[in-house]
This record gives structure tokens, C-alpha cells and sequence, in this order.
């Protein structure tokens, strides 16, 4: 799976409460604050400028900081009680599950999936949905089909790992 917008899109309201989880405080808090909060934007084009808008969500690319507040943002979803392992390298996320039902096994991503969802619609990330897929390693008996909330996971026999593409053919 992968993040749309990943480091853009993290709010930082929730940030904020994640951090506290993380027993981030006072002092340590506002410091973190005071890296994200003043931060605007705006767009020129062509002799035009639009209004200079308050930056409120996401954390700034190319500071050190960013893939830390990313890591701690997302880990809460790395502990999610599933039937799947959870992987994460920067903003792609995988997930392995095994059982040689392959019905069971379907319904065991199934819920899962359900339940990674909830944690996106709650935390206010989106998946991007044109690259999410899953692999079935063996010789399922019945077709497998996922989704995530409204979105159907295609199957494929490739997939990128960590960087590394592996071909299951």
C-alpha cells in the first residue's frame, strides 16, 4: 500500500495527539509545534499570485524531521490487531497473511483490510488506490477478491519490496 500525498497529508491535530501518546510533552511538544504551525503557501503564475493560505496539514519535505513525524503518525497502524504482519519502509506499508484455506485466507485479508481502512478514514490519510494489490503465493482453490472500503485490489505476480521487484511467476 501506499499513501497519497503521504507526507502532505498528515493532520496536525492528530499529529499532535500521536506524539502526546508517544509521552511527547510539554517543552518537546510546543518545539514540534513551532516546526509545523506559521507555515503558508501560495502560487504565482504569469504575473498572478493567489492568496497566501495557513499550511495546516502535512509536515516540510527535505527536513530531517518529516520522515520521523511520518513514522510516529503511521505506527498506530502498525499495531493494529490483524491477522497480517506489518511491514513499513517510509510511506509503503505491506502487509503478509498465510493460511492454507484459501477461503479463510480471504477472509482474514478481508477483515483486515476493513479494519486498515477504518484506521485511514479515522487518521484522514487515503491510499492511493492504483497501487495497492495482493499476491496469492500457492494454489488457491477459490478466487480470492479484496477490497479496501469501495476500492477493489487487483492481483497481480510482481510486486515491489523495499525497492527490490519480485517476480512470482
Amino acid at each position: 500500500m501506499d499513501f497519497c500525498k503521504a507526507f502532505d497529508s498528515l493532520d496536525h491535530q492528530i499529529l499532535y495527539q500521536k506524539l502526546k501518546n508517544f509521552k511527547i510533552e510539554g517543552s518537546s511538544l510546543q518545539l514540534l509545534k513551532s516546526f509545523l504551525v506559521d507555515r503558508r503557501q501560495f502560487v504565482g503564475f504569469s504575473n498572478q499570485v493567489s492568496k497566501v493560505l495557513p499550511i495546516t496539514v502535512g509536515v516540510p519535505q527535505g527536513s530531517i524531521l518529516a520522515p520521523t513525524l511520518f513514522l510516529m503518525f503511521i505506527n498506530d497502524l502498525l499495531t493494529l490487531s490483524l491477522s497480517s504482519s506489518a511491514h513499513a519502509f517510509a510511506d509503503d506499508t505491506t502487509f503478509t497473511c498465510s493460511h492454507s484455506d484459501s477461503l479463510q485466507l480471504g477472509l482474514s485479508c478481508s477483515v483486515d483490510l476493513e479494519k486498515i481502512h477504518g484506521w485511514c478514514v479515522l487518521d484522514r490519510m487515503t491510499i492511493n488506490v492504483e497501487k495497492p494489490h495482493f499476491l496469492v503465493f500457492g494454489k488457491p482453490k477459490s478466487k480470492i477478491c479484496l477490497k479496501l472500503g469501495d476500492d477493489i485490489l487487483s492481483q497481480s505476480n510482481n510486486t515491489k519490496l523495499f525497492g527490490f521487484l519480485s517476480d512470482f511467476k
